[in-house]
């Protein structure tokens, strides 16, 4: 991996105070896997656990509950992440803050 590449997140994803670090980092690499063209990531579990240095299983409770958050919603309503993409959802804060 090159250590000089900049990704562009958007600045809802620091905003999102319910969101941990492990979950922030795994948004973060899911963005470096974005081709420019879609809101849909399909690195493999393996891949995407390589790139923030966590266990797959780790990064497989992270990506559920980015799901439960509103962050990544399974594509064809698959949730196993070897055989699925998901697509990028940005939550709408303001909406949240006010429930």
């Amino acid at each position: 991996m090159n250590n000089d590449l900049i990704y562009m997140v958007p600045i809802d994803v620091i905003r999102d105070d319910r969101l941990s670090m492990w979950q922030i980092k795994v948004l973060i690499a899911l963005f470096s896997f974005r081709d420019g063209m879609t809101r849909t990531y399909y690195p493999s579990l393996g891949r995407l656990a390589d790139r923030v240095g966590m266990r797959q299983h780790v990064v497989q409770h992270v990506i559920d509950s980015l799901v439960d958050l509103g962050w990544l919603v399974p594509v064809d309503g698959k949730k196993n992440w070897e055989e699925k993409a998901y697509e990028l959802v940005v939550p709408d804060l303001e909406v949240l803050h006010d429930e």
